[in-house]
């Protein structure tokens, strides 16, 4: 997006009235739009703000909304009439920053807006650091907490020499948990270029250098399976997941472990089926919200 504070960023606004207000922020990045998810902790309710560059797509962006209603509604999702308007870059570096708060994600991964000060409670609690702004993946999200729980768990019985693979990585917070959890032998890719971008940023933010990830712009289709990890995290939504499980898999070693969410309670039992018929073995799985996510462990015998 135009950095230049002199032109102004024009918006296309909707209150949350969803009993999970998870769907909408899922469903409006699948969209590709560029968005933020605000909680305001004073009003208690949640928005969504869609961002363009010129007024003609901000009311195009409403009026697509108000049509798909219908859609919306069946999905669990009920949004208020869209609103539009501007805001002056400036002004909005300012706005946004109530809206974020410290959160403590698992046993030891605390995830924190820049802004904000926090000291360690323990020796061995890492921070990720995040300037939401503008962007999807800053760890609210139930599926991305269910992915750094799982990374967090596994420090306990794998050595940190593991290989890891972040596939979809968005905006980068699971490759940065997983390196701040101590795993250095780190993959991540995502096709779409602005995530790379967002990546490398959120990356140098959290005084990683960039050379030490193996960053790649690309799809899961076009995964070389000849590489196998000992972790392969996967965030994407469940028809995908389902989609390019045989790839998923074939990127695991044997013993090795595969993180998957994205998933819709709902959908949950038949996308496990589809990984078991696979062999691959579910050996953790927790819900919150309506999200539901699974960690599966490749225990058959090399041949």
């Amino acid at each position: 997006m135009n950095t230049n504070t002199n032109i102004p960023i024009y918006c296309c606004e909707v209150k949350d009235m969803s009993n999970d207000t998870d769907i909408a922020e899922e469903f409006l990045s699948a969209k590709c739009y560029d968005f933020s998810s605000l909680f305001d902790y004073e009003t208690k309710v949640q928005r969504h703000i869609l961002y363009f560059e010129d007024e003609i797509s901000a009311n195009l962006a409403a009026e697509s909304i108000k049509k798909l209603d219908q859609l919306w509604k069946d999905m669990g999702i009920k949004f208020s009439e869209p609103k539009t308007f501007s805001i002056e870059r400036k002004d909005w570096s300012e706005v946004w920053k109530k809206f974020f708060k410290i959160q403590h994600v698992s046993e030891h991964v605390v995830i924190k807006p820049t802004w904000l000060d926090y000291t360690l409670a323990t020796d061995d609690e890492v921070i990720v650091e995040l300037d939401p702004g503008m962007s999807f993946g800053t760890g609210r999200h139930a599926t991305t907490r269910f992915c750094i729980k799982m990374l967090d768990q596994l420090t306990k019985s794998l050595d940190k020499s593991a290989t890891v693979v972040d596939a979809g990585c968005g905006s980068g917070i699971l490759t940065i948990a997983a390196y701040k959890l101590g795993f250095h032998n780190i993959s991540a890719f995502d096709n779409d270029p602005g995530c790379i971008i967002t990546t490398t940023e959120n990356l140098e933010l959290n005084k990683i250098d960039p050379p030490l990830i193996r960053l790649e712009e690309r799809g899961l289709q076009n995964s070389d399976t000849t590489k196998k990890y000992d972790i392969v995290i996967a965030n994407i939504m469940a028809h995908i997941l389902v989609e390019n499980r045989e790839i998923l898999k074939n990127m695991m070693k044997y013993d090795s472990h595969l993180i998957i969410a994205g998933i819709l309670t709902e959908e949950y039992c038949e996308v496990r089926t589809k990984f078991e018929e696979l062999g691959l073995t579910q050996v953790n799985s927790l819900t919150e919200d309506e999200w539901t996510g699974g960690m599966f462990i490749h225990k058959c015998s090399k041949k």
